[in-house]
């Protein structure tokens, strides 16, 4: 497993309810990112996207199955693996400097402010340190909160629709961020998204998940060169990848009807 970042063995996911008895939301998934890749999850919606994203940063436990990162079972949260959510969860009484040294603060480590300083040069806030997220907009209020898990030094990056709040401009030039960012520190990440052009642009592989109860029907491996620009976006290889994604989409809901 030492070629491995995150490992899925056939997992399961039960939900049980009071009032409707068990919500089986994932069935079998297995999954293997390699580190430094970066893979999407797409699917319908409520098909277990995030779920599993929760399974592998340790906010819940499989029912059945195995979820490893680096080799180590996962049983609980841990500073191995940063999440960002698509709401920024920024403390809105703390600057921007101060909301990613927190948890370096915590932790105790040392030279937090020359280490929160680094990583808002990163993702392009200098200069905006002693803001409050209210003075922010929406996409820099996510670059904070990039830079709050960057800080932390996490092998894999989780990203729960990190983007799906912003306007589209805005979007795109997060994607490229996130893109400068893989760049430079070549962390392993786990991108959730609904958007099948986000997942494409991003990712090294696009894993399709099925209606609930959740598994990955089929995984496709972009041949887009790196690094990409919006060029990519008219490039075959694109217009190949998008029409094999929407086609396996629109066979998993065609199946859910039947």
């Amino acid at each position: 497993m030492g070629n491995t970042s995150v490992v899925l063995r056939n997992v399961s996911k039960q939900f049980h309810r009071k009032t409707s008895g068990p919500l089986t939301a994932l069935s079998d998934v297995n999954l293997e990112i390699a580190p430094g890749e970066i893979y999407a999850l797409v699917g319908p919606s409520g098909c277990g996207k995030s779920t599993i994203l929760n399974l592998v940063a340790g906010f819940d436990h499989p029912t059945g199955g195995s979820v490893t990162v680096d080799g180590q079972p996962v049983s609980r949260p841990g500073p191995d693996r940063g999440v960002v959510f698509q709401e920024h969860g920024l403390f809105p009484w703390l600057t921007a400097m101060d909301n990613v040294r927190f948890g370096l603060d915590v932790r105790k480590i040392p030279d937090s402010a020359e280490k929160a300083q680094y990583f808002l040069r990163a993702v392009g806030l200098a200069g905006f340190e002693k803001h409050y997220p209210r003075e922010l907009s929406g996409g820099m209020r996510q670059r904070v909160a990039l830079a709050r898990v960057l800080a932390n030094g996490p092998s894999v990056i989780l990203m729960d629709e990190p983007f799906g709040a912003l306007d589209a401009q805005t979007r795109l030039s997060m994607q490229e961020l996130l893109l400068d960012v893989w760049t430079e520190f070549r962390p392993t990440i786990l991108f959730i998204t609904h958007d099948v052009d986000e997942a494409i642009f991003v990712a090294d592989r696009i894993g399709v998940m099925t209606t609930r109860p959740g598994r990955i029907m089929t995984e496709l491996r972009s041949a887009l060169p790196r690094p990409r620009t919006y060029h990519d976006l008219a490039s075959a290889e694109f217009g190949r990848l998008k029409e094999q994604i929407l086609m396996s989409i629109r066979e998993v809901i065609a199946a859910k009807t039947e």
